[in-house]
This record gives structure tokens, sequence and C-alpha cells, in this order.
């Protein structure tokens, strides 16, 4: 199979356990085979760079990271060549006016990431569990991670806003926060919103994964119909239903699932490499878990 890029996410794709940046000598010899073979080899995730996990910022196969959900793209080095943010006035009327118990924000920017923690209320989870707090305003285990008790006042005025996630406990609690962002968004032209098990995850208005992949493979001056992504939950949907082929993970969220051009096995049994040693007839490839027959009829039940 002639690909010319491999795009993937990280939760639940290639990162079998959320917070936790590993991924197994099976993917990586996988990713590194398309890499060598000439493909570009794409991470397209909503974290920022720094907390891709050492294993990915230092791997030489890695060749772009479209990141926080498409509002920042760097390279190799780490060194941007697309930033989207969000505008300082939305954020900030948000920032303010969405204050309930039991959620706090988590706000990225260039080159650093601030979350809230507040004493008596430790309320990590998603892709920020594993970290430990040591102290107020010091860095954690991850490079360039800062603790604060309140966001607006651990940043500079002015910061640039690249993305915003609201931890909020409960789908039914997300919901309502959703209509609550909507609301204030709308005077400044809306935001991109994705509803996760963990949280809310907010970027500008026309700011996604596919946005961003859309981008750079244009800078690169690649054939989108000529790529494949990976990926899992709800703020991959935005890859489905595009010109590239889009493979499910097994694990993956019904409405991926549903939305999936082909499937593959789960994140626990190394579902990317299982579609890549097959796709370029590496050693050891497997079958893929899903039949074309089985493929197509997922694309048959797209929405026209």
């Amino acid at each position: 199979m002639d690909l010319s890029f491999v795009a993937f996410d990280l939760d639940g794709t290639v990162f079998k356990s959320v917070g936790v940046p590993r991924i197994t000598p099976r993917v990586e010899r996988a990713l590194k085979a398309a890499h060598d073979a000439g493909i570009q080899v794409i991470c397209a995730s909503g974290r920022p760079w720094m907390m891709v996990g050492s294993t990915l910022r230092r791997a030489p196969w890695l060749d772009w990271h479209v990141g926080l959900n498409g509002a920042d793209i760097t390279n190799n080095a780490h060194e941007r060549v697309l930033m989207r943010p969000i505008a300082e006035e939305c954020a900030s009327e948000i920032l303010e006016r969405v204050r309930h118990p039991r959620t706090y924000w988590n706000v990225a920017v260039p080159d650093a990431f601030y979350f809230e923690f507040r004493r008596g209320r430790f309320l990590l989870n998603g892709p920020l569990a594993h970290l430990k707090i040591h102290k107020w305003d010091r860095r954690g285990p991850i490079p360039r991670c800062y603790h604060v008790k309140w966001i607006e006042r651990g940043m500079l005025p002015g910061t640039t806003i690249l993305k915003m996630d609201l931890v909020a406990p409960g789908k039914e609690r997300q919901d309502e926060l959703i209509a609550e962002i909507s609301r204030i968004a709308a005077p400044y032209g809306g935001l991109e919103i994705a509803n996760m098990s963990y949280g809310i995850e907010l970027t500008s208005s026309g700011v996604t994964k596919a946005t961003g992949l859309r981008g750079l493979l244009e800078m690169l001056e690649l054939d989108p119909s000529a790529g494949v992504v990976f990926g899992d939950s709800a703020n991959d949907v935005s890859l489905t239903c595009q010109e590239w082929t889009f493979v499910a993970m097994a694990n993956s969220s019904p409405e991926i699932l549903c939305a999936a051009d082909d499937l593959t096995s789960s994140v626990f049994d190394d579902g990317v490499a299982v579609w890549l040693e097959r796709a370029l007839g590496l050693p050891g490839a497997r079958s893929s878990a899903t039949t074309n027959a089985t493929a197509a009829r997922r694309r048959a039940r797209r929405p026209s």
C-alpha cells in the first residue's frame, strides 16, 4: 500500500493508559519502519509537544506534531510552524465566568502548560492523572508544566492561549457546561468543543485535528488521500469522513467506530502496529481485525 503519511492519536491509540506516555516496542518499530520508508510520521494529539512523553519527544522517526487539537504544529526539533490561538477576550471571559464546584481549568500556552490545583481539591484525572504535586507554582515532572491555584492569576496578562480544558465530573454536568460556554463564546465566533470522558476541550473556531493536519499536508504538498490516520475518541471525530483512510482502534468510542473506514486491534493489542505491518508488508504482519466487508458496512452507515 502506497502511503505518504501516517498520523496517530496518543491516549487510547498508542498509549494504553491515559496519562502514561509510553508506547510499546512493537508500535515504535512499525512507526520507525514507516519513517524509514520515506513516509511522514505525524502525531495528532490534544497534548502540547512537551507532554507527549520522552520516547516521542526524542524519537528521530517522528517528523511532526499536530498538537493541542490542531492549535499548535511543531517539527521534529519542536520548532513551531503554525499556531492558532483562542481570542484573548473570549478566553478571559470564559475563565472568569465559568466557575463551578468540583471543576477546574487546564490551559495550554506556547511551550508551557498550566493546570489548577487547590488545596483540599485534588481532582486531577485524564491526561494529567499521574502527576505528583510538590509545591505551588513549581515545575512538575513534565517539562514546562506549572501548577497554579487559579489559572487567570498564574499567567501573565495577554498570554496567548492555544487550548483550554475544563475538567468536570459526570456527563450531565459536562453537557450543562458546554451549553454555558457556547453562549459565552457565541459573540466571539464560537469555539470548537470536544466532549471527552474526563472533561471538555476547547480550541478556537475552526481549529481541529483535521484542519491542523490538513494545513500541515498543504505545507508539505502531500495528497490527503494518500495517508492513514489512527484514532479512538471524541477529539478525533474531525479526522473521520476525510480523504485519508481513518482507522479506528477496537477500543474506540461508538461514534468513532461508526465513522471509521477501517478497524484495527485495540491499543492493548498494538493495533497501530498490526495495521501498519499488514499495509507495509513488514515481517510478522497480522491480518486486520476487520474485513473489508465490515469496513464497507461502516462507511455505508455514515450520514450523507
